[in-house]
Formats: structure tokens, C-alpha cells, sequence
């Protein structure tokens, strides 16, 4: 019997070619429970991350921070088992319909997107946690960004957010987002420590 073919002997997962990657070659990626539609989270993605996450079914992605690709759940066993994955008419979001297992957010919420936008300019947090982020993590955040965070809930927007940017593909012109709204960038900023 001859022996199963290595890692290195298997053909490469094809991507669609009309995926607009960014300049640094990333593509923005949501995940999405597929039984509730509710919004999970949002990550990037490198052509690896996207190809390991076809091959194995469960979601991988791009950390910015730390270089490399991780897979979701990785240190929480809070994976996502991905059902579909769908482009954007741009091509430069993926919408991942997901199966989450615990909770998608790094401190301990099932959502990234616990926290609501309040008319005071406040952010308020809805729901509450599904587990314990500081077991889960073992008090792994970084103190800068516990402390950014701490601010974040304390101080209420000023008016408007410094910073701000929309990066669509790299092969288009920079456009106006559809909705004002769009032009926030995520201010509870769901960065994973998985």
C-alpha cells in the first residue's frame, strides 16, 4: 500500500481570484452564527488564513498584531465551524456563517458587538458574559489595552472619532460608505487574544 501523501504533496486549496485582498494582503472578514444571523465578530484574513480555514472547516485568521495566523479558539476552545462563506458584491468582505462553540469574544461575551452606541455618546454594554475571560485568558491582557479598554467604557464619544478610516480594495478608489454609520470604526475594538 503506498503511503498517504504529505502535507507538502497535496495540491494547494484554490481562492477566487476576484477576492480584492488589501495593500498588506488582508481581507476583511465577518463571522456570523448561521442559526441566529447574529454578528459575531470581525477578523482579517491572509490568503493562508482563508485556504486553512476551506481545508479545515474551522475559522483561522490574520492577527495584525502579532503576524501570524491563528485559529479561532485556539487558546479558549471557543472554535468556529464554518458552514459557508460568502463574498461581498466588492469582493472585499467575507461573510463566514459560523457554528460558535462558547463565546466569539476575547472578554467573555458571546458577540464582539456587546456594547451599543448610547444617544449620550456612551458606550453601554448589553447581555452578559457567557464565560469567564480572566480564567479562560488567565489575566493574559496586555495592561495597555485593559487600560484603553477601562477609558473607552468611561469616556463618552466627543462628538467625533479621530482616525477613523474605511480601507476598501486596493484596485478601486477610496469610496463613501453607504451609511454614516459605516464610517465608525469599531470603537469597543474586538481584538482577539486567541
Amino acid at each position: 500500500m503506498p503511503p498517504a501523501p504529505s502535507a507538502s504533496d497535496r495540491p494547494e486549496t484554490a481562492l477566487p481570484r476576484e477576492i480584492a485582498w488589501n495593500a498588506d494582503g488582508l481581507v476583511a472578514a465577518i463571522a456570523q452564527d448561521s442559526g441566529t444571523n447574529e454578528v459575531l465578530m470581525m477578523a482579517w484574513m491572509d490568503e493562508a488564513a482563508l485556504r486553512k480555514t476551506l481545508e479545515t472547516g474551522l475559522a483561522h485568521y490574520y492577527s495584525r498584531s502579532r503576524r501570524r495566523q491563528w485559529l479561532k479558539g485556539e487558546s479558549s476552545g471557543h472554535v468556529q465551524h464554518v458552514e459557508s462563506i460568502h463574498v461581498d458584491c466588492d469582493a472585499d468582505v467575507l461573510l463566514l456563517k459560523v457554528r460558535q462553540v462558547g463565546g466569539a469574544c476575547h472578554e467573555g461575551y458571546r458577540s464582539c458587538f456587546f456594547r451599543r452606541l448610547a444617544e449620550d455618546g456612551r458606550l453601554e454594554a448589553e447581555g452578559t458574559p457567557v464565560f469567564d475571560a480572566d480564567a479562560v485568558y488567565r489575566g493574559a491582557t496586555p495592561p495597555r489595552r485593559a487600560e484603553s479598554g477601562r477609558r473607552r467604557r468611561e469616556v463618552p464619544l466627543q462628538g467625533t472619532v479621530r482616525g477613523t478610516r474605511i480601507e476598501f480594495s486596493t484596485n478601486r478608489e477610496p469610496r463613501r460608505p453607504p451609511h454614516p454609520v459605516a464610517t465608525v470604526r469599531t470603537l469597543s475594538r474586538c481584538a482577539s487574544r486567541d
